[in-house]
């Protein structure tokens, strides 16, 4: 009966850490797999399958994402 009364009053002092972690969190993993896609745009392979005339979005969709994902399994 007393413990919920101490929980919702050390609210206002779980959210703001909470919410700063979670961010932090997010930053570093937005930052590591952007920097692995700008890796994956300027491979070999990439610009081949551009100069054979295949579309902007099937090159970056098809063939990026499905090499990117592979960082993400690890």
């Amino acid at each position: 009966m007393g413990y919920e009364k101490v929980f919702l009053a050390s609210m206002p002092y779980i959210t703001l850490p909470t919410i700063i972690v979670v961010l932090l969190h997010f930053c570093y993993h937005h930052r590591f797999y952007s920097t692995i896609m700008l890796e994956e745009i300027y491979q070999y392979y990439v610009h081949t399958t551009q100069a054979k005339g295949l579309q902007e979005e099937i090159v970056l969709f098809k063939h990026n994402v499905s090499s990117g994902l592979d960082y993400f399994f690890i």
